[in-house]
Protein backbone atom coordinates (compact mmCIF):
# COMPACT_ATOMS: atom_id res chain seq x y z
CA UNK A 1 0.00 0.00 0.00
CA UNK A 2 0.94 3.43 -1.07
CA UNK A 3 2.48 5.46 2.14
CA UNK A 4 0.84 2.59 4.26
CA UNK A 5 1.03 3.76 8.41
CA UNK A 6 -0.29 -0.16 8.82
CA UNK A 7 -0.62 -0.73 12.63
CA UNK A 8 0.70 2.43 13.76
CA UNK A 9 -1.23 4.18 16.60
CA UNK A 10 -2.19 7.47 15.75
CA UNK A 11 -3.83 10.40 17.89
CA UNK A 12 -6.09 13.44 15.87
CA UNK A 13 -7.09 15.37 18.42
CA UNK A 14 -10.59 17.29 17.18
CA UNK A 15 -11.46 14.73 15.03
CA UNK A 16 -15.27 15.17 15.24
CA UNK A 17 -15.79 16.77 12.37
CA UNK A 18 -14.77 19.06 9.29
CA UNK A 19 -10.76 19.00 9.22
CA UNK A 20 -9.58 16.10 12.30
CA UNK A 21 -12.65 13.64 10.98
CA UNK A 22 -11.34 13.26 7.73
CA UNK A 23 -7.31 13.12 8.89
CA UNK A 24 -8.89 10.38 10.86
CA UNK A 25 -10.67 8.59 8.25
CA UNK A 26 -7.85 8.73 5.62
CA UNK A 27 -5.09 7.48 8.20
CA UNK A 28 -7.31 4.60 9.35
CA UNK A 29 -7.73 3.95 5.38
CA UNK A 30 -3.95 3.69 5.37
CA UNK A 31 -4.05 1.00 8.25
CA UNK A 32 -3.29 3.06 11.49
CA UNK A 33 -5.35 2.56 14.71
CA UNK A 34 -6.78 6.04 15.00
CA UNK A 35 -7.83 7.52 18.72
CA UNK A 36 -10.17 9.78 17.60
CA UNK A 37 -10.41 12.66 20.10
CA UNK A 38 -12.76 15.11 20.87
CA UNK A 39 -14.14 18.03 23.85
CA UNK A 40 -17.48 16.01 22.47
CA UNK A 41 -18.93 13.15 21.95
CA UNK A 42 -18.95 13.66 18.21
CA UNK A 43 -15.48 11.78 18.27
CA UNK A 44 -17.56 8.49 19.11
CA UNK A 45 -19.50 9.01 15.50
CA UNK A 46 -16.19 9.37 13.35
CA UNK A 47 -14.78 6.48 15.53
CA UNK A 48 -17.86 4.26 14.93
CA UNK A 49 -17.99 5.37 11.20
CA UNK A 50 -14.36 4.11 11.00
CA UNK A 51 -14.51 0.83 12.13
CA UNK A 52 -17.90 0.45 9.76
CA UNK A 53 -16.03 1.08 7.28
CA UNK A 54 -13.52 -1.91 8.52
CA UNK A 55 -11.18 0.35 10.01
CA UNK A 56 -9.25 0.39 13.58
CA UNK A 57 -10.53 3.26 15.82
CA UNK A 58 -11.62 4.49 19.06
CA UNK A 59 -12.93 7.67 20.66
CA UNK A 60 -11.23 9.06 23.42
CA UNK A 61 -12.82 12.51 25.01
CA UNK A 62 -10.95 15.03 26.54
CA UNK A 63 -10.16 18.34 26.49
CA UNK A 64 -6.39 19.37 24.86
CA UNK A 65 -5.78 22.35 27.15
CA UNK A 66 -6.02 20.78 30.03
CA UNK A 67 -3.11 19.02 30.73
CA UNK A 68 -3.94 16.28 33.16
CA UNK A 69 -6.80 15.20 31.18
CA UNK A 70 -4.08 14.68 27.87
CA UNK A 71 -1.59 12.83 30.02
CA UNK A 72 -4.25 10.29 31.37
CA UNK A 73 -5.74 10.05 28.37
CA UNK A 74 -2.02 9.72 26.61
CA UNK A 75 -1.34 7.24 29.56
CA UNK A 76 -4.27 4.96 28.78
CA UNK A 77 -3.27 4.66 24.91
CA UNK A 78 0.25 3.54 26.28
CA UNK A 79 -1.14 1.04 28.09
CA UNK A 80 -3.49 -0.42 25.62
CA UNK A 81 -1.52 0.03 22.35
CA UNK A 82 2.29 0.54 23.55
CA UNK A 83 2.74 3.39 21.97
CA UNK A 84 1.44 6.67 20.15
CA UNK A 85 3.79 6.42 16.86
CA UNK A 86 1.63 9.39 15.50
CA UNK A 87 0.29 13.12 16.70
CA UNK A 88 -2.04 14.63 14.99
CA UNK A 89 -2.63 18.43 16.59
CA UNK A 90 -5.40 19.31 14.93
CA UNK A 91 -7.79 20.84 17.78
CA UNK A 92 -8.46 24.84 17.12
CA UNK A 93 -11.09 27.63 16.76
CA UNK A 94 -11.55 30.70 17.91
CA UNK A 95 -13.25 31.46 21.47
CA UNK A 96 -14.74 34.70 19.85
CA UNK A 97 -13.58 37.84 17.48
CA UNK A 98 -13.23 41.39 18.08
CA UNK A 99 -10.60 44.01 17.69
CA UNK A 100 -8.10 43.79 20.12
CA UNK A 101 -8.92 47.56 22.57
CA UNK A 102 -11.89 45.62 22.80
CA UNK A 103 -11.29 41.74 23.03
CA UNK A 104 -11.51 40.36 26.67
CA UNK A 105 -8.38 38.67 28.63
CA UNK A 106 -10.52 35.13 28.85
CA UNK A 107 -11.59 35.03 24.75
CA UNK A 108 -7.80 35.95 23.87
CA UNK A 109 -6.38 33.29 26.42
CA UNK A 110 -9.10 30.46 25.64
CA UNK A 111 -7.99 31.01 21.84
CA UNK A 112 -4.05 30.71 22.55
CA UNK A 113 -5.17 27.78 24.18
CA UNK A 114 -6.85 25.93 22.51
CA UNK A 115 -4.76 26.41 19.36
CA UNK A 116 -1.16 26.38 20.94
CA UNK A 117 -1.17 24.85 24.59
CA UNK A 118 -3.11 22.09 23.08
CA UNK A 119 -0.06 21.32 20.96
CA UNK A 120 2.33 21.82 24.06
CA UNK A 121 0.40 19.61 25.87
CA UNK A 122 -0.18 16.81 23.79
CA UNK A 123 3.35 16.83 22.35
CA UNK A 124 4.83 16.68 25.85
CA UNK A 125 2.61 13.80 26.71
CA UNK A 126 3.72 11.71 24.06
CA UNK A 127 6.95 12.35 23.00
CA UNK A 128 8.41 10.39 26.00
CA UNK A 129 7.03 7.46 24.75
CA UNK A 130 8.50 8.24 20.99
CA UNK A 131 12.18 9.41 22.23
CA UNK A 132 12.41 5.82 24.03
CA UNK A 133 11.66 4.08 21.01
CA UNK A 134 13.34 6.38 18.85
CA UNK A 135 10.18 7.11 16.29
CA UNK A 136 7.48 9.49 15.89
CA UNK A 137 6.07 11.70 13.59
CA UNK A 138 4.26 15.20 14.90
CA UNK A 139 1.86 17.13 12.84
CA UNK A 140 0.01 20.26 13.67
CA UNK A 141 -2.60 22.40 11.45
CA UNK A 142 -2.08 26.00 11.49
CA UNK A 143 -3.83 28.08 9.03
CA UNK A 144 -3.31 30.99 6.72
CA UNK A 145 -3.93 33.27 9.13
CA UNK A 146 -0.89 33.05 10.69
CA UNK A 147 0.89 35.13 8.08
CA UNK A 148 -1.89 37.31 6.50
CA UNK A 149 -3.40 37.99 10.00
CA UNK A 150 -7.46 39.01 10.11
CA UNK A 151 -8.66 41.77 11.76
CA UNK A 152 -10.82 41.02 14.86
CA UNK A 153 -8.99 37.91 14.70
CA UNK A 154 -5.79 38.65 16.13
CA UNK A 155 -5.67 35.58 18.97
CA UNK A 156 -6.35 33.27 16.48
CA UNK A 157 -4.13 34.54 13.78
CA UNK A 158 -1.51 34.96 16.84
CA UNK A 159 -1.34 31.57 17.88
CA UNK A 160 -1.33 29.60 14.47
CA UNK A 161 1.55 31.77 14.03
CA UNK A 162 2.96 30.75 17.68
CA UNK A 163 2.16 26.78 16.33
CA UNK A 164 5.09 27.55 13.78
CA UNK A 165 7.24 28.41 16.00
CA UNK A 166 6.40 25.61 18.40
CA UNK A 167 6.96 23.42 15.83
CA UNK A 168 10.39 24.39 13.93
CA UNK A 169 11.51 24.57 17.55
CA UNK A 170 10.25 21.27 19.04
CA UNK A 171 12.06 19.46 15.14
CA UNK A 172 15.32 20.69 16.56
CA UNK A 173 14.86 19.50 19.84
CA UNK A 174 13.61 16.05 18.64
CA UNK A 175 15.64 15.54 15.71
CA UNK A 176 18.20 13.29 17.01
CA UNK A 177 15.19 10.85 17.99
CA UNK A 178 14.19 9.65 14.85
CA UNK A 179 10.87 12.49 15.38
CA UNK A 180 9.79 14.63 12.60
CA UNK A 181 7.56 17.68 13.52
CA UNK A 182 5.97 19.77 10.68
CA UNK A 183 2.70 22.08 10.43
CA UNK A 184 0.13 22.06 7.76
CA UNK A 185 -1.48 25.41 7.00
CA UNK A 186 -4.76 25.37 4.97
CA UNK A 187 -6.29 27.78 3.40
CA UNK A 188 -10.16 27.67 2.43
CA UNK A 189 -11.27 24.81 3.42
CA UNK A 190 -15.07 23.80 3.22
CA UNK A 191 -16.05 22.76 6.33
CA UNK A 192 -19.32 23.99 7.30
CA UNK A 193 -18.00 26.56 9.48
CA UNK A 194 -19.15 30.14 8.58
CA UNK A 195 -16.67 31.57 6.45
CA UNK A 196 -15.16 35.26 6.34
CA UNK A 197 -16.57 35.94 2.80
CA UNK A 198 -19.37 34.28 0.46
CA UNK A 199 -18.55 31.22 -0.92
CA UNK A 200 -18.74 32.61 -4.51
CA UNK A 201 -16.31 35.08 -3.73
CA UNK A 202 -13.89 31.90 -2.78
CA UNK A 203 -14.76 30.45 -6.12
CA UNK A 204 -13.79 33.70 -7.78
CA UNK A 205 -10.31 34.76 -5.99
CA UNK A 206 -8.98 31.21 -5.20
CA UNK A 207 -6.63 30.21 -8.19
CA UNK A 208 -8.27 26.03 -7.64
CA UNK A 209 -11.19 26.91 -5.73
CA UNK A 210 -12.21 26.01 -2.73
CA UNK A 211 -9.99 23.13 -0.60
CA UNK A 212 -12.20 20.41 0.97
CA UNK A 213 -10.74 18.73 4.25
CA UNK A 214 -9.44 15.56 1.79
CA UNK A 215 -7.34 17.97 0.51
CA UNK A 216 -5.44 19.09 4.23
CA UNK A 217 -6.07 15.39 4.91
CA UNK A 218 -3.61 13.88 2.06
CA UNK A 219 -0.52 16.04 2.96
CA UNK A 220 -0.89 14.80 6.88
CA UNK A 221 -1.13 11.04 5.54
CA UNK A 222 2.10 12.37 3.63
CA UNK A 223 3.97 13.35 6.49
CA UNK A 224 3.23 11.12 9.04
CA UNK A 225 4.86 8.65 6.28
CA UNK A 226 8.08 6.82 5.83
CA UNK A 227 8.42 8.72 2.44
CA UNK A 228 8.54 12.31 4.25
CA UNK A 229 11.47 10.13 6.66
CA UNK A 230 13.94 13.16 5.88
CA UNK A 231 11.13 16.31 6.44
CA UNK A 232 11.35 17.97 9.13
CA UNK A 233 10.57 21.68 10.81
CA UNK A 234 8.47 22.91 7.54
CA UNK A 235 5.60 24.44 6.61
CA UNK A 236 3.31 22.94 4.25
CA UNK A 237 0.74 24.86 2.91
CA UNK A 238 -2.40 23.55 1.77
CA UNK A 239 -4.41 26.99 -0.29
CA UNK A 240 -4.84 26.58 -3.44
CA UNK A 241 -2.39 29.28 -4.40
CA UNK A 242 -4.10 31.90 -2.45
CA UNK A 243 -2.25 34.38 -0.85
CA UNK A 244 -4.39 37.34 0.04
CA UNK A 245 -3.50 40.20 1.92
CA UNK A 246 -6.25 41.93 3.38
CA UNK A 247 -9.15 39.26 2.99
Amino acid sequence: MTMSLERKVVLVTGSGKGIGESIAKLLAQRGAIVCCNDITDSCMKTATEIRDSGGDAIALRFDVTDGLQVREAVAWLLRKFGAVDILVNNAGGTAGQALVHEMSEEVWEATVRINLKSCFNCSKAVLPSMIERSYGRIVSIASLRAETGLERDCAYAAAKAGVYGFSRSLAREVAPYNITVNTVSPGIIRTGEKAVLPWEEYMRIVPLGIGRPEDVAHTVAFLCSDEARYITGQVFHVNGGWWPTCK
